[in-house]
């Protein structure tokens, strides 16, 4: 009699539980994506806004442009500039899916970009292909501005194909005199940075960004003060989900301010678009180190790509004029939204009560962490100690949260004007899901203090924690085991 050998089925169900085990510990929450990687030359979060000009003059600033997106190859934007004497322009120009731009104003040429990739003046943000979301500038454009009607064509290359398109040309002149002078200080920073959610073509969030205006002196002096935005991606406003926000000093400026709409100064409209470009009364906002905030919200893709802050005085005061050249690789200050101005200040100690409220600076205002159970999301907070002696730091969040988060350091001394990133790595318990708002905390003291006891920051945090990795591998697992269960039992 021959015997045969029948194989037992448990042992092929315990071979798909360690193959699936095993799958786990490489990824616990099996999410199906790519990493986050870059291509060389190229940031996929893009270029961050940092300031490239500041200056006074007695006169204005003109800052104009759209018409919003257009599928072409051609594309052509007017300007009406006030009257007066230019002394800096800078002409932009959008593009998307294009190898060059070529520009040209008032029918005089200003150049061909050939090579968008590394280029200096061309800030290009999340690359597909060959191509890119590009934010390009010309710097040669003050000798063929004229007053009143101006007329700038882009070449986007006719070779390109059907998704050639531009969002729109934007123009900065500075000028002196003309008919109503005034006495204004300025700053101009660009940039081409890309907030996105996690959606395709994106593995990972990316919800906020931040550009700074500092150092301004004698604010108290400041009667008007002016912030201009602009934006070539931004929601349309027809869309119904919560739009992205603009904050100075963790002040509101404005709900879906980049509605991608707008009138040029040619009285062209032009609706859900995504070019905008707005100006906004922050003179209430204005401290001496300012901080714009870019927050997505609900927007799938929000690209802002210019700030321009114009001051007035009720005094004749002067601050030296200055250019800041890029290749001094100057770093631009985290955003935040809580300010020493805004400080929710607890207990102090007497001798410490004078210079509470201008002791600490914590950026940014407000984290928002997004994580899948099993996982970890890691976000920066920068504390700075702007006064002159030396302070100690604890950083600490809401006891029912204190096992949830990794901080490294929790505890420090800075000298004055010292500044120290800490990092917050959140690892939710698997229990948990949903969203969750809850506060961290940094407290300032004497270092001869024997408790924290002094300036209490309290910032606010969103934490949106998924638990549907776990629950998709739970289903995976038993539908493998299932489906193979089945199959080994009907060949027995």
């Amino acid at each position: 009699m021959t015997i045969k050998n029948k194989k037992n089925p448990h042992i092929f169900l315990v071979i798909i539980m360690i193959a699936m085990l095993q799958l786990l510990s490489v990824h616990p929450v099996l999410a199906l994506s790519t990493l986050h990687t870059e291509t060389e030359g190229w940031n996929p979060d893009g270029v961050l806004l940092q300031t490239i000009k500041h200056g006074t003059v007695n006169g204005g600033i003109y800052v104009g442009g759209g018409h919003g997106m257009e599928y072409t190859t051609s594309y052509t934007q007017n300007f009406t500039v006030p009257n007066g004497t230019v002394k800096w322009a800078r002409l932009y120009v959008s593009a998307k899916d294009t190898l060059w731009l070529n520009l040209s104003l008032n029918g005089h040429f200003l150049g061909n970009y050939t090579d968008l990739t590394n280029n200096s003046k061309v800030y290009s943000n999340y690359k597909t292909d060959d191509h890119g979301m590009c934010w390009a500038y010309y710097d040669n454009v003050d000798e063929w501005i004229v007053n009143g009607i101006n007329t700038a064509t882009a070449d986007l290359g006719s070779r390109v194909g059907l998704n050639t398109k531009s969002w729109g040309i934007m123009l900065i002149a500075v000028f002196e005199g003309g008919d109503s002078p005034e006495l204004i200080e300025y700053w101009v920073n660009e940039g081409n940075p890309l907030l996105h959610g996690n959606h395709p073509p994106f593995t990972w969030h990316h919800n906020t960004t931040n550009t700074t205006f500092a150092d301004i002196t004698e604010v108290n002096n400041v009667t008007t003060a002016t912030l201009w935005t602009a934006y070539i991606w931004g929601s349309e406003e027809s869309e119904p989900e919560s739009h992205d926000s603009l904050w100075l000093n963790s002040n509101l400026v404005a709900e879906d301010a980049s509605d991608g709409a707008g009138t040029d100064d040619q009285g062209n409209i032009w609706r859900g678009a995504c070019f905008d470009l707005e100006k906004w009364d922050v003179t209430r906002s204005l401290v001496r180190d300012n901080v714009v905030l870019y927050d997505r919200g609900e927007d799938s893709i929000l690209s802002p790509v210019g700030a321009v802050l114009v001051i007035t005085r009720s005094s004749e005061s002067t601050a030296s004029s200055r250019e800041v050249h890029l290749d001094k690789k100057i770093l631009p200050i985290e955003s935040p939204e809580v300010t020493p101005d805004t400080l929710d200040i607890g207990i102090l100690e007497p001798e410490w009560q004078s210079d509470a409220q201008m002791l600490t600076s914590v950026t940014p205002g407000k984290l928002n962490f997004s994580v899948q159970v099993g996982g970890s999301d890691t976000k920066s907070l920068f504390v700075l100690n702007a006064g002159n002696e030396v302070s100690s730091y604890n950083v600490y969040v809401d006891e029912d949260y204190v096992d949830w988060f990794d901080i490294l350091p929790d505890n420090f001394n800075l000298s004055g004007n010292e500044k120290r990133e800490v990092k917050l790595k959140l690892k939710p318990p698997r229990s948990a899901n949903g969203e969750y708002d809850l506060k961290i905390y940094v407290v300032a003291s004497p270092p001869s203090s024997d408790s924290y006891v002094g300036s209490d920051i309290n910032m606010p945090v969103q934490a949106t924690v998924s638990n549907s990795g776990i629950k998709l591998v739970i289903i995976l697992v038993l539908s493998v085991i299932g489906a193979g269960g089945v199959l080994l039992l009907q060949r027995q």
